[in-house]
Order: C-alpha cells, then sequence, then structure tokens
C-alpha cells in the first residue's frame, strides 16, 4: 500500500505544475526574456563599436577593435555571473 500511494501521488503532482504545457515542456519564465533582451542590446552595443583603440592590460598593449574588448568584458561579466551564485552556494553548505 505504501508504494501504490506514494506513486500515485508522484504521479498527480506533475499534472499541476503550472510551469509545464500540456506537450510536458517548461514555459518561459521571465529570466529567459530579460536574458534575451540584454544579449541582443549587447551585441548591438558590441557591432556599433568598431573603431580601433589601445588596449592595455598588465604591461602589454595592443591596437585592436573596441569589440574585442567589450566581448571580453562581456564574457568575463557573464562568467562572473554564473560562478558567483556556485560559490556561494558551496560556501553555504559547509
Amino acid at each position: 500500500m505504501f508504494g501504490a500511494g506514494s506513486l500515485g501521488a508522484e504521479m498527480t503532482a506533475g499534472a499541476h505544475d503550472p510551469t509545464q504545457q500540456a506537450s510536458g515542456h517548461r514555459q518561459r519564465g521571465w529570466r529567459f526574456y530579460v536574458a534575451t533582451a540584454a544579449v541582443v542590446l549587447a551585441l548591438i552595443f558590441v557591432l556599433q563599436n568598431t573603431d580601433e583603440t589601445n588596449i592595455t592590460f598588465l604591461f602589454a598593449t595592443a591596437e585592436l577593435p573596441l569589440f574585442f574588448a567589450l566581448i571580453i568584458a562581456i564574457g568575463l561579466g557573464a562568467l562572473i555571473g554564473w560562478l558567483t551564485p556556485r560559490v556561494r552556494r558551496t560556501d553555504r553548505d559547509r
């Protein structure tokens, strides 16, 4: 009896999940649309800044199109944003 009751509860729990459509796929939340808008805006910003500029990092200097520096900055920002919750979660678990 215990196994049958828990099986029934598991089967009905997924049926009332508001984040799933009839096809079983999850609906896209507001974070998806905010992230998509941010990516589009970042791409527009990068593509409009193609002028040559001097880039200095530590002791090296190079003359490159500005969009290279922007792509690196956006990539590092995304990496930091992705890693920060994971680092905080592991610190909290200790």
